[in-house]
């Protein structure tokens, strides 16, 4: 049971099913329809330590291109930027568009995120992941890292401007509710975060026009930022765009693979917030800090305020030690404000979730110990799964699909609500403090909606919710067509079947609903394509 954390999310939620909680079933018929927070009330718990923050957002366009920069550190609802994307919209929208951020190319893993832009490339990547099993390598921030010793290769990542066209082509998964003031996603500077090894593969970029033409060539510099066997290297372009090319300078001798950790995409000439994202499903505190480089490419960053919401992982572990989980907690904000001058923190609880039919058997502790640490380290604290309805409230966002038939993720409105809650919260404490007032009243009206689901809600539809819907795991950005079944023979393994094919191990998992720690038998069949 120690070695918890390093498993899987899902299989959490299967440990938990044999563990002391009640079923949906056994509460029906006593428990009631949940509170969701009023507008008025949804504020940022002990907001008066955000007192500063607020005030410098305020008079962020007192100079011209003044930032704010953001980082939001989380699990799967922020890798996929669903709950993040609402809430960097919002923001944007009300204090200027100063950038994309930070983003992993998670295509190259063929996992699942953000669908406002793509990574290509004309060679294959390995990658290395924060968890202990999946490690080949230094990893950092974003959790995940690619690299490659290719001579000749070339990586594009693109940037595109989402409106709901956009995101109902992509089958309505994310589509953005109750928003019409879509990003632009330009950029005209960049910052790399990658390998410093002066005898790794060095790099060159350039920003591509519309017509695929590329801009001014800069090669990367050995020395700009280096913390400690990480580089981070920051360009500013000949224009603004909306694609950005990274290739192997083969013309110089090297000797090791070069490592990509993230790219972030920003606007020198623009007032407003630059919003960062890092988030890796399954993912706990301890895996984000046992990593190589989290902590030197957080400061690399300069972030004026870090978001955590984290928890759902913890809540799975019928052993959670609070106490310790405090303790290296408020070491990491510690240290993070030791070496990140003025940085503020806002840590939040995760969302309520079941999985067949079981709450996790340590939410409620998880819930206190970040209430804890928030109030005792000087953090601004939103309580999220309160504000959602608390304890069971999982079960009526079912009813009104705003949660999926998995009960651990949300549906595109669900998320949309979910960041909506936290934009209002912000905004209704940013007010308190700020001269230039948050514009709550649009806000709130595009909230309206959502909360007038969980009014007049009949018995019959919390008693007898949908069973027939099948159970959606996180899903990959490319899809897989056709069906291959493999039998499995004596000896084989998810690993070796996966070798046979050449298809990544994650995804048979996946396809298969299958955890690290499952067994597979012989005349067993299996999904490989």
């Amino acid at each position: 049971m120690k070695n918890l954390s390093l498993l899987p999310f899902l299989l959490y939620f299967v440990f938990s099913i044999s563990l002391h909680g009640q079923s949906i079933n056994s509460i029906s018929a006593t428990v009631s329809p949940p509170l969701i927070i009023s507008a008025e009330k949804n504020y940022i718990e002990n907001d008066a330590v955000l007192a500063d923050f607020f005030r410098s957002l305020s008079s962020i366009n007192d100079k011209p291109g003044n930032k704010s920069s953001i980082l939001h550190i989380g699990d799967s609802h922020i890798q996929g930027d669903y709950l993040s994307r609402t809430v960097r919209y919002r923001l944007q929208k009300q204090f200027g568009e100063a950038g994309r951020g930070l983003i992993f190319p998670y295509s190259l893993l063929n996992m699942y995120g953000p669908v406002d832009y793509s990574s290509t490339s004309n060679v294959n990547w390995e990658n290395t992941r924060m968890f202990p099993r999946e490690r080949k390598g230094p990893v950092g921030l974003t959790g995940y890292a690619v690299f490659t010793g290719n001579p000749f290769m070339k990586l594009n990542i693109k940037l595109y401007e989402p409106n709901k066209n956009y995101y109902g082509a992509q089958g309505g998964l994310f589509a953005l509710n109750n928003f019409t003031d879509f990003p632009s996603n330009t950029f005209n500077k960049v910052k790399i975060l990658y390998s410093n090894d002066s005898l790794a593969l060095p790099l060159r970029i350039a920003g591509v026009s519309e017509n695929d033409v590329p801009g001014n060539i800069v090669l990367l510099p050995q020395f700009n930022n280096t913390y400690a066997g990480f580089q981070s290297a920051s360009v500013v372009l000949d224009a603004s765009y909306k694609s950005l090319l990274i290739e192997a300078d083969s013309g110089r001798k090297f000797s090791a693979p070069v490592y990509v950790h993230g790219v972030s995409f920003e606007k020198t000439d623009v007032t407003g917030v630059l919003y960062h994202m890092a988030g890796v499903g399954a993912c706990q505190l301890s895996n984000f800090t046992s990593t190589t480089y989290f902590f030197n490419q957080t400061v690399d960053l300069q972030p004026n305020l870090i978001i955590f919401s984290l928890g759902a992982n913890e809540s799975c572990n019928r052993n959670f030690d609070t106490t310790d989980y405090a303790l290296r907690f408020k070491k990491l904000l510690g240290d993070l404000r030791k070496t990140i001058p003025g940085v503020h923190f806002i840590i939040t609880t995760p969302p309520d979730i079941l999985f067949r039919s079981v709450r996790p058997p340590s939410m409620d502790p998880i819930c206190r110990t970040l209430r804890s640490v928030a109030f005792s380290e000087g953090c601004g604290f939103w309580d999220l799964n309160r504000c959602m309805g608390g304890a069971w409230s999982n079960k009526y966002w079912f009813v009104n699909k705003l949660a999926r038939p998995d009960r651990i993720h949300f549906s595109p409105k669900g998320y949309d609500f979910l960041g909506l809650l936290f934009t209002e919260a912000f905004f209704n404490s940013y007010n308190k403090y700020g001269s230039n007032k948050a514009d709550t009243a649009t806000l709130r009206k595009s909230t309206e909606p959502y909360r007038g689901l969980f009014t007049g809600i009949k018995p019959a539809e919390i008693q007898n919710p949908p069973t027939n819907r099948p159970v959606v795991r996180e899903q990959y950005t490319i899809p897989i067509s056709g069906k291959t079944y493999h039998t499995v023979k004596k000896g084989e393994s998810v690993y070796s079947i996966s070798r046979r094919y050449k298809i990544n191990h994650k995804t048979v998992q996946q396809m298969n609903g299958f955890t690290d720690r499952t067994i597979i038998r012989p005349g067993q069949r299996i999904r490989i394509r």
